[in-house]
């Protein structure tokens, strides 16, 4: 059976090919796919930037004015005033609620279902453009170009989460990762003011038994706290409640060992 890698074109730590003579290599081995065409690393990435995305761009609007009216084309709007760069943190905002929108209606086709199309986004107006080359004329469908209120793309995340291991078998899955991963990264650097992850110090992780889950703190009302193996090798993505089952169960095996070293009578 032919042993598939990351199309990402990651590399394992430590792992070298058997033609490497670089000392100073710290691992030139493709990482083994773990999930579709994505190894553990992507894997856990591609799930850690769609869900935690609107908690970022929720905070990149608030304080934003909302739209007093929505235009028949879904076009301009007036920005907020209220808070600090509101046009820049708006347009961020608007950035990676389109991108991410994109890739839902592209995910919707890949599968064989359709993509919700939230009312809350902004939508470019569908018309006819005329080929320069060949003079003729094609339809140009509505597009997503950026986002009225959060809920738009809690709405997208909820679609597209239990659709992901089927994306990230997508060829085009990689694209989609570096994409927007690009676009959060970006916004997080440049605007994002967050409660810092933290370190699990006494629970190990459920897939590589290391002592390493962060966990992402829960950034905006409705949203979800995630834990995530901070090992590259790993990567391991844990959901609210999939951490909550791991504390409960912690928490009974600690009372249990407890139990069996206490002295008798």
């Amino acid at each position: 059976m032919l042993n598939r890698v990351c199309s990402s074109g990651c590399t394992s730590p430590g792992e070298h090919l058997p033609d490497c003579q670089d000392d100073s290599c710290r691992g030139c081995a493709p990482s083994s796919a773990y999930v579709g065409v994505l190894c553990a690393r992507c894997w856990g990435r591609l799930q850690a930037v769609v869900r935690t995305m609107p908690a970022l761009v929720d905070e990149l609007m608030s304080g934003d004015d909302a739209p007093s009216a929505i235009s028949s084309s879904g076009g301009g709007r007036p920005p907020g005033s209220s808070s600090l760069y509101p046009q820049q943190r708006r347009a961020a905002a608007d950035e990676l609620a389109a991108a991410l929108a994109s890739w839902c209606i592209q995910a919707g086709e890949h599968i064989g279902v359709e993509a919700p199309r939230p009312s809350g986004l902004w939508w470019s107006a569908p018309g006819r453009k005329i080929d320069p080359e060949t003079g003729e004329a094609y339809l140009v469908e509505a597009e997503p170009v950026g986002i009225r209120v959060p809920v738009a793309l809690t709405e997208l995340v909820r679609w597209i989460d239990p659709l992901l291991d089927r994306v990230a078998a997508a060829p085009w899955a990689p694209e989609m990762l570096a994409d927007l991963a690009r676009l959060d990264a970006g916004a997080r650097a440049r605007w994002a003011v967050e409660e810092p992850e933290r370190r699990v110090q006494d629970i190990a992780c459920p897939s590589c038994n290391a002592y390493s889950l962060v966990v992402t703190p829960v950034r905006v009302v409705g949203g979800q706290e995630q834990v995530t193996c901070s090992r590259i090798s790993c990567g391991r993505v844990l959901s609210s409640q999939d951490w909550e089952r791991l504390r409960a169960w912690s928490i009974l095996v600690a009372r249990m060992s407890a139990r069996t070293e206490e002295p008798s009578a």
